[in-house]
């Protein structure tokens, strides 16, 4: 583990510690931190609730309950604790929908934690894209735009010309004047850079 990610992955670990213990402060910036990864999850289960501001709010108490099984664990890695967090904050959300549709099922609505019936919509069959999803793939691309924008120059341009104009290693060595072997490794390093900012909101660069 380089230095860099030494001490992003203690201040994590510092973060998360606090939150378990009663932090606000700390919970809300792991919120913002994740929150991407938050309403990728909710995108999924976003027909079985009234609008998608509610099943981002079960997105975060799959969060908080995530923050709470979590055993004071050093990980190995980063990844292995991103996927903890997302692996933990979509059983939540989806033992709670599976609730939610067994109650829509046998009874045409909900019973909320206060023991109160609550109407709840029926899930959509239409597997086309909605507003939900189009709200997310929006939010992804934005921050797939920012980590781009912190790439150097070249290297921002050669995943671009990969990525967005599908021109070949060799294409882009004859643009920049350079051998293609120099334009795989370039494209390769900016591209580990990428995955490693993109990792906390659960969005690969290819």
């Amino acid at each position: 583990m380089t230095n860099r990610k030494k001490v992003q992955w203690e201040g994590i670990l510092d973060t998360m510690s606090r939150a378990r213990n009663g932090d606000t402060a700390a919970f809300s910036r792991l919120a913002e931190q994740y929150g991407p990864l938050m309403g990728a999850i909710s995108c999924r289960y976003a027909s079985y609730y009234a609008d998608l501001s509610e099943a981002r709010q079960a997105a975060l108490r799959g969060l908080h309950e995530a923050i709470r099984r979590w055993d004071g664990t050093d990980f190995p890695s980063l990844q292995q604790f991103h996927y903890f967090l997302k692996k933990e904050i979509h059983r939540y959300v989806r033992n709670e929908t599976a609730r939610m549709a067994y109650d829509l099922r046998h009874y045409g609505q909900s019973i909320d934690s206060d023991g109160r019936l609550t109407d709840l919509p029926a899930a959509m069959a239409d597997t086309a894209p909605g507003p939900a999803e189009t709200a997310i793939q929006t939010e992804r691309n934005q921050i797939l735009q920012k980590a781009l924008q912190n790439l150097p120059p070249r290297e921002r341009q050669i995943v671009q010309g990969r990525i967005y104009d599908n021109k070949t290693v060799r294409e882009l060595g004859a643009h920049f004047g350079v051998t293609h072997q120099y334009i795989s490794k370039i494209y390769g390093k900016a591209i580990q850079k990428l995955r490693d900012w993109l990792t906390p909101y659960d969005i690969q660069p290819t």
